[in-house]
C-alpha cells in the first residue's frame, strides 16, 4: 500500500510542468491556458508553446507578487470580485430554478388568450362556511349539476388573460383547461375560487391607444349621466366631422396618462369592457364610438397593433420575457423549491432554544425595551448553523428590521432560514458548483494583474519623466516623424454646413480659426500633424498646402468632416520629445516590465521540467 502511495505522488510530481518559488504548475493547467488562448501562428505549435509558456510564467510571478503585496485586499478589488461571484451565483441559480423552461412555458402561453369566468366565495369572515360552500358548488360542477336560479352565487366574467396576467399557480390551473373545464377551488387571500375556461383564441398582442374620458362621478343622478353621454356623443360626432382626436382630448378628457397622450393595453390590464372595445377596432386610427364603463364614457382612437411574437428564436423577444419571468414570481416559487435541497447541501442544523423566550426578546428587541435576561437567549445565540457560518439571533433581529411586511414569528423564521439559506448557498456558491471557483479565480487573476502592472509599470513608467527622458535621448532614431502633413481636422453636424465652411476656408484660407469659431458648437476644428496615412479619412488626400477636402460622412452617420492641409512635409524629420511622448511611454513600459520581471524571477525562482515540456504535443 505504501509503495502503491508513493508511486501515487511520484506520478503526481512528475506532471510538474514548472514551479516559481516553490509553487508548482501542472502540465494540464498550462494546457488548458494554452488552448484557451489560441497562438495567432498556428503553422509552427512548436514556438507558439514556448511563447505561451514564457507569457504564462510571466503571468504567474505577476499575480503571486499582486497576491504577496496583498492587493487583493483593496476595496475596489473586492468589490469586483463580489459582484462577479454574485453574477455567476444568479446565473447558476436561475439554472437549477430552470429559467429556461419558465421563459419557453411563459412563450407558449404568450401564443393564445383565455376568457375565464370565475365562482367566487368571499370568507372574509366566515371562513368554514365559505369552504364549505365552494366545496358544495365544486362537487355539483363535477356532477355535472349546474347553479340553481335561485342560488345568490353566479359565474362572473374574469375577461381573457394572458401569461403573467394572474399570480403564476391560478395561470398554471388556468392552461391546463380545455374549453369548458374549470379548477379545483382556489384559496386567495380573500376568499375561494373556481375559474372556468369559457373560450380560447390566438393571442391578440398589445394596444396603444389615445383615449377621452368623460368621468361620471359616483352618486350621479341618471339626468347627469344622461347629460355626460351627449357631451360624448357630441364630441365623437366632431371627430368624425374633422376635428381633432388630440384636441378634443386636451379639452375634454379627465383621464391623465402619466404625462403621456396615450396608453399601452395588454389582455387582462383594464376591465373586460374596456378591453373588449380596444381590442374590437380593426385599423390603426380607428375611432370607436362612446361606450360606457364603470368609470364613465370613453372614446378611443387606435395608434398601433404590437402583434405577440410567434418566432421562438426572436432573442430580443424571448429577452423580454426572461425578464419579465425574472421579476414575476414564477422564478421566486421555482427556488423555493430549491431551498431544502440547499439545506442539505449547506449543512443547516438547527439549534436549540427557548422560542417563547425568543418570541419575547425579540419583541423587546424591536420595540426598544429593556432586554429580558435569559439563559439561552442573548444576541449571541446561535438559531442554526451551516457548515462554515453560525447564524444568531442578531442576524434574525436585522433581518426583521429589514422587513416591511411581518408574519408571526414563527411564520418569520421559517423566511428567515429561507432566506439565510439562500444567501449561504450563493455566497459559497464555489463550493457547490464545481465550475464557478475556476471562473472566479480566473477572473480574480486578471483583475490583480492590472492592479500589478499598474503600479510596477504603468504608472511607474509613464510618471518616471527623468527615465523618460533618458530614454528619448538613447532612442532618437526610433522617434521621427515620416513624411506627411500639418492639416486643420474640421467636423460639422450637417453637410451644408460643412460645405459652407470649407467654402468659406478656400476663401479665407488663413482665417480658418475665426471662420469656424464663428459657428460655435456647430464645427469642431483641430490642428495637428499626421503622417501620410494616419488623416482620419477614407478617401484620398492630396498632400498639397491648401488642399481642402471633400465633406464625408462619417461612420455614425451623424456628421461629415473634411481637412485642410496648411503645410506639407516630403521628409522624415526628428519629433520632439513632446510629440514622441506617448510613443515613449509605450517604449519604456516594455523595458520597465523587463526590469520587473528580472526581480520577480530573483524573488521566485523558475524551474522548468523540460522532459514534461517536450512531451506536449
Amino acid at each position: 500500500m505504501l509503495a502503491s502511495l508513493s508511486a501515487m505522488i511520484g506520478a503526481a510530481h512528475a506532471q510538474t510542468l514548472f514551479t516559481y518559488g516553490g509553487k508548482p504548475v501542472s502540465k494540464e493547467e498550462f494546457i488548458q491556458a494554452f488552448n484557451k488562448n489560441p497562438a495567432t501562428d498556428t503553422t509552427n505549435r512548436k514556438t507558439a508553446l514556448q511563447n505561451y509558456l514564457d507569457l504564462y510564467i510571466n503571468y504567474k510571478l505577476k499575480v503571486q507578487d499582486a497576491y504577496d503585496e496583498k492587493l487583493n485586499n483593496n476595496d475596489e478589488y473586492r468589490n469586483e470580485s463580489d459582484n462577479f461571484k454574485k453574477q455567476l451565483a444568479d446565473a447558476a441559480v436561475n439554472n437549477e430554478a430552470n429559467l429556461n423552461r419558465l421563459v419557453e412555458e411563459a412563450y407558449q402561453r404568450s401564443q393564445k388568450d383565455l376568457n375565464l369566468n370565475q365562482i367566487f366565495i368571499p370568507a372574509t369572515t366566515d371562513t368554514v362556511a365559505a369552504y364549505k360552500k365552494i366545496n358544495e358548488i365544486y362537487a355539483a360542477l363535477k356532477a355535472g349539476k349546474a347553479l340553481s336560479g335561485n342560488d345568490t352565487v353566479k359565474e362572473t366574467p374574469v375577461g381573457y388573460i394572458t401569461a403573467f396576467t394572474l399570480p403564476y399557480d391560478v395561470e398554471n390551473m388556468a392552461y391546463a383547461l380545455k374549453p369548458g373545464e374549470f379548477t379545483a377551488p382556489y384559496h386567495s387571500s380573500v376568499g375561494y375560487h373556481i375559474f372556468i375556461l369559457k373560450a380560447e383564441r390566438p393571442a391578440l398582442g398589445r394596444r396603444r391607444i389615445e383615449q377621452i374620458l368623460f368621468t361620471v362621478p359616483p352618486g350621479s343622478s341618471e339626468a347627469e349621466k344622461a347629460a355626460v353621454a351627449r357631451t360624448a356623443d357630441s364630441v365623437y360626432q366632431l371627430i368624425q366631422n374633422g376635428t381633432s382626436f388630440t384636441a378634443m382630448q386636451s379639452q375634454f378628457s379627465s383621464q391623465q396618462q402619466n404625462g403621456k397622450a396615450d396608453i399601452e393595453v395588454s389582455v387582462g390590464q383594464y376591465s373586460p369592457d374596456f378591453e373588449k372595445e380596444v381590442f374590437a377596432l380593426q385599423k390603426e386610427g380607428d375611432v370607436s364610438k362612446p361606450f360606457q364603463t364603470a368609470y364613465g364614457y370613453n372614446i378611443i382612437k387606435l395608434i398601433q397593433k404590437i402583434p405577440v411574437t410567434i418566432d421562438p428564436n426572436d432573442l430580443a423577444s424571448k429577452g423580454v420575457l426572461q425578464q419579465k419571468v425574472e421579476e414575476d414570481d414564477r422564478l421566486e416559487l421555482a427556488k423555493r423549491k430549491l431551498v431544502q435541497h440547499w439545506k442539505t447541501q449547506t449543512g443547516y442544523k438547527p439549534s436549540t432554544y427557548d422560542t417563547a423566550s425568543l418570541w419575547k426578546y425579540t419583541d423587546s428587541a424591536l420595540n426598544s425595551m429593556q432586554l429580558p435576561a435569559y439563559k439561552t437567549i442573548n444576541k449571541n445565540t446561535v438559531l442554526f448553523s451551516f457548515a462554515r457560518q453560525k447564524i444568531t439571533v442578531a442576524d434574525w433581529l436585522q433581518y426583521l428590521n429589514q422587513q416591511t411586511v411581518k408574519d408571526p414569528y414563527p411564520e418569520m423564521m421559517k423566511q428567515f432560514v429561507n432566506y439565510a439559506t439562500t444567501n449561504y448557498y450563493k455566497n459559497h456558491i464555489e463550493d457547490f458548483n464545481t465550475a464557478i471557483k475556476p471562473q472566479v479565480d480566473e477572473f480574480n487573476n486578471a483583475n490583480l494583474l492590472f492592479a500589478a502592472m499598474d503600479k510596477h509599470v504603468w504608472t511607474k513608467a509613464s510618471q518616471d519623466s527623468a527615465g523618460l527622458l533618458k530614454y528619448y535621448n538613447a532612442n532618437k532614431e526610433k522617434y521621427k516623424w515620416a513624411p506627411g502633413a500639418d492639416a486643420v481636422v474640421i467636423s460639422a453636424g450637417s453637410k451644408q454646413v460643412a460645405d459652407e465652411v470649407a467654402a468659406k476656408i478656400k476663401a479665407n484660407p488663413a482665417n480658418w480659426r475665426a471662420i469656424t469659431d464663428s459657428y460655435g458648437s456647430l464645427v469642431q476644428a483641430d490642428s495637428s500633424r499626421f503622417e501620410k496615412d494616419q488623416l482620419p479619412l477614407k478617401g484620398a488626400v492630396e498632400l498639397q498646402q491648401g488642399y481642402i477636402s471633400a465633406p464625408e460622412q462619417n461612420d455614425a452617420q451623424d456628421g461629415y468632416t473634411f481637412v485642410y492641409i496648411t503645410k506639407v512635409h516630403t521628409q522624415p524629420e526628428q519629433r520632439s520629445f513632446e510629440d514622441a511622448r506617448g510613443l515613449v511611454i509605450n517604449d519604456y513600459q516594455q523595458v520597465v516590465e523587463a526590469k520587473w520581471i528580472d526581480e520577480l524571477k530573483k524573488k521566485y525562482p523558475v524551474v522548468i521540467n523540460q522532459q514534461m515540456f517536450a512531451s506536449i504535443k
